[in-house]
């Protein structure tokens, strides 16, 4: 395999195992997603919505082995190129007062952090105690004492407690449940911003951000990375690239009669649009 595809043999026994966990794949529905990225594996685990709003102590199989999707989930964060694109679109800006819910390893949230700087803050949601308790720790780890931060143990799907936010990031299951919440939380101007890994989970947040009638701007996209070899002559794209990590929605909230679906229902005459602004 090495002299026929002219790899290394690490790479080599990469793909191999590769293989072996797309088999794996092919017989489980509930794991969605396998990529490879700088080397090492990703194994990214998505419940179907119904039992995304269910039992999230639910185990998957993989090679005759159980495997606790949760304990999994904790190994996971976010991609670099995803993390500064989020910092970006979401126009994360010194002195702001952000949102996040989904805390998970804390990466997203240090990153926030940076961003916000030591007149902002940012106000974090995880419903699970351990998954909080690890991101403290790495947060405090790499950034020390962080007084401008605070976390909950709290469902971001049951509501937002705070208001007046300038930003709000989601790193949700279902982040259309906490669309209502956000619609309410944001201040006239702020940035919504959800991560997902599939399209459908895209679709039914895009929905719940129409019927809200206070978002526009509404934009999809995601992020596709790949590096260059650059050896003397040698001079090309490398063999492997990030080809997908998530995708992510941004919207801004303008409030009621300002949205594109507001100023189609403001026309007379059906399929006429009236002349404003959006």
């Amino acid at each position: 395999y090495c002299e026929r595809y002219q790899v290394t043999a690490e790479v080599a026994w990469r793909d191999y195992l590769q293989l072996r966990l797309a088999e794996a794949v092919s017989r489980d529905n509930d794991l969605l997603e396998l990529c490879i990225w700088k080397g090492a594996f990703v194994m990214r685990f998505v419940l179907q919505s119904a039992r995304a709003s269910g039992d999230l102590d639910a185990t998957i199989g993989l090679n005759r082995d159980r495997v606790d999707e949760r304990r999994i989930r904790q190994r996971l964060i976010k991609a670099c190129e995803d993390l500064g694109v989020i910092i970006q679109w979401a126009d994360i800006y010194p002195g702001a007062h952000v949102f996040e819910a989904g805390t998970g390893s804390g990466a997203l949230t240090m990153a926030l952090l940076r961003a916000v700087g030591d007149r902002g803050h940012v106000v974090s949601y995880e419903a699970r105690e351990d998954f909080a308790r690890t991101a403290m720790k790495n947060i405090e780890r790499y950034l020390g004492p962080v007084p401008n931060l605070t976390v909950r143990q709290r469902n971001a799907y049951e509501g937002i407690e705070e208001g007046a936010l300038d930003r709000v990031i989601l790193d949700l299951p279902e982040p259309w449940q906490v669309v209502p919440h956000a619609a309410t939380a944001l201040r006239s101007g702020g940035i919504y911003l959800s991560y997902v890994p599939t399209i459908p989970q895209v679709m039914q947040t895009v929905e719940a951000l129409h019927r809200t009638a206070v978002f526009s701007m509404i934009q999809t996209f995601e992020t596709l990375l790949r590096t260059w070899n650059i050896e003397g002559r040698s001079v090309r794209p490398d063999h492997r690239m990030v080809a997908h990590s998530g995708f992510l929605t941004v919207a801004r909230k303008v409030g009621p009669g300002f949205g594109p679906c507001a100023a189609v229902e403001s026309s007379g005459e059906p399929g006429l649009v009236d002349e404003g602004i959006e």
